[in-house]
């Protein structure tokens, strides 16, 4: 008795259970055969609603695909069990796999079957794509409906639902394949290798057909500009988010960015941050990796874990150490542009310079003014000694008068209650220098306050010449009367002088008192704490500086000082005092705190705004060069994400055992850490598509392991 299609596909689902591939292998080819003389007559023709029902039964197939894969796996696990307790291990299926319980369902309601070779490549592509989509669709949804309470199962779920058009068209090309080698006779194998190119073929020529669209559009004038707008405008955005003022990017820079941001709006949705974190980068001229523009903690771990393997095997050439080491120099480099000083002697010695220069000429003014009032005199000027008692109110008032030192209050003393002591401009001026010397002699507050009155009090005081009298009832002829009214009009003269001396004096006082940096240079300030105390410290108030910095901007040579200064106490903060640029490692987290330590105001007196914005861009870069965020494993353990994880983890279990057979180190050990550098190292400098949001783990590479069962499952789901 001949058997029938049914016998021989009981045989066959017995012998692949049981584990005899040869049998099932024969038996599946024997199922062809008579399948394929089973086939109805081909039909006269299709109608439209047979190519209908033909796209019904292939769009159904696929969103089944899915689900399908569970329920096999329960059914096996069903059939096994029940065969077992039965006695008949190998008596077939209970449970029909899904694919054959759809076909026959769809059987029973009536839609056509692909009878054709043509019809059944056509039918298993659009299966395929179906399959696909569903697949990347459930896969968005799932992520929105975890959210954040599994991150991993998210972020796994994100990367599934990656560029659903690439995978549609690569399943949709690899089961075409697949079903073109099976009906040409290919076994299973055959099937997914053909399944695989034809997968690789399909999303090849849809990245080449992108590029093609996008070339042909940016070759059309109009075009663009307008794409040339969206750039500048992606970029403006993201770098006022991040805390940059855009119109300090030069437009070398701009370019740069444009180029590098474009290439990546081409591939998907942009992360603002990133772009703004290539902009410190590119103002520096250093070279950026993955890891430090997504700051993801999966490219952080595996960019770290790399140089640290290339350490450990000794690959000098490694790529990833090669740029840390450089980007280190060339923010020292950076750092070293601003010309640091380290004799801090030399630069406050400059910087206090044209401070001490405009008080000598605002000294020499009023010392001229004086002086012409004395000749109008016709010699030295005797005051009024009256205005000098307010000091005392004054004193008591603020309850200083017990603070001020012997020698100055005995001086006060000596002029007010002797006649015959001197009172003149002079003595005014040699009082002011006696209360000078003693402000800088002392630290006690107190005594300082009290001098500071007297001082304040002999600046404001009126200075009136003293007027000779000459008694009364004298009998004066015409030429004496002449003569006192000469001496009248003289002593007008004299006071229009002194006074337009005194209000030089006070202009020259105020001035001096006008700021601490000021008043400590023309005081003859240490030099060396100079720039710290009274220009840098948090101490300093950014108005009294500023009134400093008008004179000492002045002098190119003193503003040049000030700016040395500043930025050598940012290299000690970031490289640590006694190291320098060759041997120093830059710390951004240390840098940015002395940076701020300074504030804004203060670093706008002295330096342009591009400047402030690459002081900043050095500390921002040299965080990121260091930054290690939670949940990296750097330090922790060698695992990292993907296709670098695992060959991490089979070059922790092969190599004790290669470096101990003969020649195991050469022929196994070497190749693999090398292999495993290269994944490792793979993609770190690609900058366009580190700029992407979320980075769907590279949404458009043939090699992402979430894309690649979109490929390949058309052999896989086409075989027997």
């Amino acid at each position: 008795m001949m058997a029938t299609l049914q016998d021989v596909e009981a045989a066959f689902l017995r012998a692949d259970q049981a584990g005899d591939t040869a049998a099932a292998s024969v038996l599946a080819q024997e199922v062809r055969r008579m399948r394929g003389e089973a086939q109805e007559p081909k039909p006269a023709g299709r109608t439209l609603a047979d190519q209908f029902g033909l796209t019904a039964r292939a769009g159904i197939k696929g969103l089944a695909s899915l689900p399908a894969i569970g329920a096999d796996a329960l059914g096996g696990i069903a059939n096994t069990v029940q065969n077992v307790i039965a006695g008949r291990p190998g008596a077939g299926y209970q449970f029909k796999p899904t694919a054959v319980a759809i076909d026959n369902l769809l059987d029973k309601v009536g839609l056509p079957k692909p009878q054709t070779n043509l019809e059944k490549i056509a039918s298993t592509g659009a299966e395929m794509m179906s399959g696909a989509g569903a697949s990347a669709k459930a896969a968005e949804l799932g992520a929105r409906l975890v959210g954040t309470a599994a991150p991993l199962a998210r972020d796994v779920m994100t990367r599934l639902a990656a560029d659903p058009m690439q995978q549609i068209v690569a399943a949709g090309s690899a089961g075409v394949a697949g079903q073109q080698a099976k009906n040409n006779g290919a076994n299973g194998l055959g099937e997914f290798v053909s399944a695989t190119g034809g997968g690789l073929l399909g999303a090849g020529a849809l990245g080449l057909g992108r590029a093609t669209v996008a070339g042909v559009k940016s070759m059309i004038p109009q075009a663009q500009q307008i794409q040339l707008q969206r750039i500048d405008q992606t970029i403006n955005v993201s770098l006022r988010a991040g805390g940059i003022d855009p119109e300090t990017i030069t437009p070398a820079m701009r370019n740069a960015l444009r180029d590098q941001v474009g290439r990546a709006m081409q591939m998907g949705d942009l992360d603002q941050g990133a772009i703004a974190r290539l902009a410190d980068y590119t103002r520096l001229n250093v070279t950026p990796t993955r890891a430090r523009l997504t700051l993801d903690p999966f490219d952080v771990t595996q960019e770290q874990n790399a140089s640290k393997l290339a350490a450990a095997i000794g690959a000098t050439d490694a790529r990833l150490p090669a740029i840390a080491n450089e980007n280190n120099r060339r923010l020292l480099s950076g750092v070293d542009a601003f010309n640091p000083n380290p004799d801090r002697f030399l630069t406050g010695q400059q910087a206090m310079a044209p401070i001490q220069a405009a008080d000598r000429v605002m000294e020499a003014g009023k010392k001229a003014a004086y002086d012409a009032a004395k000749d109008i005199a016709g010699g030295e000027i005797p005051l009024q000694r009256g205005a000098l008692n307010g000091v005392y109110d004054k004193l008591s008032k603020e309850r200083k008068l017990r603070f001020v030192p012997e020698a100055v209050m005995g001086t006060i003393d000596d002029i007010l209650n002797d006649a015959r002591a001197p009172f003149t401009v002079n003595e005014v001026d040699s009082l002011k220098t006696m209360i000078a010397t003693a402000m800088r002699g002392t630290q006690d507050g107190n005594v300082k306050g009290a001098l500071k009155i007297v001082r304040d009090h002999l600046d404001s005081m009126p200075l009136n010449p003293e007027k000779a009298t000459f008694g009364g009832n004298q009998v004066v002829t015409e030429a004496g009367a002449n003569f006192l009214r000469s001496q009248d009009a003289l002593a007008g003269q004299t006071k229009a002088a002194l006074d337009n001396a005194r209000s030089q004096n006070f202009n020259w006082m105020t001035w001096r008192r006008s700021a601490p940096a000021i008043e400590a240079a023309v005081d003859d300030a240490n030099p060396e704490t100079f720039v710290k105390n009274f220009i840098r410290s948090q101490n300093a108030d950014a108005r009294d500086v500023e009134r400093a910095a008008r004179v000492i901007n002045t002098s190119q040579q003193a503003r040049d000082a000030v700016r040395s200064e500043l930025v050598q106490s940012l290299k000690d903060a970031a490289i640590g005092k006694g190291n320098n640029s060759s041997t120093g490692n830059f710390s951004g987290r240390q840098w940015l705190a002395a940076l701020d330590g300074i504030s804004a105001p203060k670093l706008a007196l002295f330096f342009e705004p591009q400047e402030i914005e690459t002081l900043r861009a050095l500390g921002r870069v040299g965080t990121l060069e260091t930054f290690q965020p939670r949940g990296s494993a750097v330090n922790n353990s060698n695992t990292a994400a993907g296709v670098a994880g695992v060959l991490q983890g089979i070059l922790k279990h092969a190599k004790p055992f290669a470096d101990k057979v003969p020649f195991g180190q050469a022929a196994i050990t070497n190749p693999l850490q090398n292999a495993t550098l290269s994944v490792m190292q793979r993609g770190a400098t690609n900058v366009p598509k580190s700029l992407l949001l979320q980075q769907p783990a590279n949404a458009r590479s043939l090699l992402d392991p979430f894309v690649l069962p979109g490929i390949v499952g058309g052999g896989l789901l086409t075989s027997q």
